[in-house]
């Protein structure tokens, strides 16, 4: 038997179906789906054309487009202001 380790231990992972969701601004509803101190995973469903206030975060965050297009915010990279 193959003894495997978890690279992540701290690291929360809940199937999709058990993910919290809020609404953290209006035409935003979001789905956390992975966290630990260090990174955050959610799902986000935005109403078309929504535009999200800028913000910052103590951790990095995963982001990926399921439908359509995301265009950043012009001059933020990398949370950086560039």
């Amino acid at each position: 038997m193959e003894t495997r380790t978890n690279p992540f231990p701290d690291l929360v992972v809940v199937a999709h179906e058990k993910g919290k969701e809020s609404t953290p601004e209006s035409g935003l509803k979001r789905r956390v789906l992975a966290y630990n101190d260090k990174l955050f995973l959610a799902e986000h469903e935005m109403v078309k054309g929504w535009v999200g206030t800028v913000h910052s975060h103590p951790h990095d965050q995963i982001v990926y487009v399921v439908h359509r297009r995301a265009r950043p915010y012009p001059g933020h990279v990398s949370g950086k202001h560039v």
